[in-house]
């Protein structure tokens, strides 16, 4: 799936899916960083989610308060 084709819900739910791989203990370094990597990549995706509908917010709030 690509970056931009992530809603929130599914990006946290990929980050949970994510945190338990990386809490077994007989994972491998390699896939462990591949993990971490896919992680901070959907971190961020959510972020800016949250973002963009705070900023929503804001100019619907902003318009109907004139």
């Amino acid at each position: 799936m690509s970056e931009k084709d992530y809603s929130f819900d599914q990006a946290l739910s990929r980050l949970k899916e994510i945190a338990k791989e990386i809490k077994k203990k007989d994972i491998d370094l390699d896939k462990a960083i591949e993990l971490l990597e896919e992680g901070i990549i959907l971190f961020n995706i959510c972020g800016e989610k949250v973002d963009q509908t705070r900023f929503e917010g804001d100019l619907i709030e902003k318009n109907t308060s004139s």
